[in-house]
């Protein structure tokens, strides 16, 4: 992903998280961040980070994600993923 994006990450399931309470865990160095999904279906879940988010991260380096997820009190934990996290050639959000 890139600095000052808005980008959509999708993530493969390899079960159906859609009666689940699902967040994703994103974190790199000392930021962290909590999403919610947009949307799961029976494979997959996506979360869209805004440009404030991205412009929290540090290029050059991989923000690391994990997907969380509860049901009638069992809970669930994927593994972690990583993400490189490229360069913004300028500084600041756009409107």
């Amino acid at each position: 992903m890139r600095r000052g994006t808005t980008p959509t990450l999708t993530i493969s399931t390899d079960m159906d998280l859609r009666a689940y309470t699902v967040q994703v865990a994103l974190r790199q160095s000392q930021t962290e961040m909590t999403l919610t999904p947009g949307a799961v279906t029976a494979d997959s879940l996506s979360v869209t980070l805004t440009q404030e988010q991205t412009l929290a991260l540090d290029a050059g380096d991989c923000a690391r994600l994990q997907v969380r997820a509860v049901r009638g009190g069992t809970s669930y934990v994927g593994d972690v993923l990583t993400v490189p996290v490229e360069a913004l050639l300028t500084g600041g959000e756009l409107a």
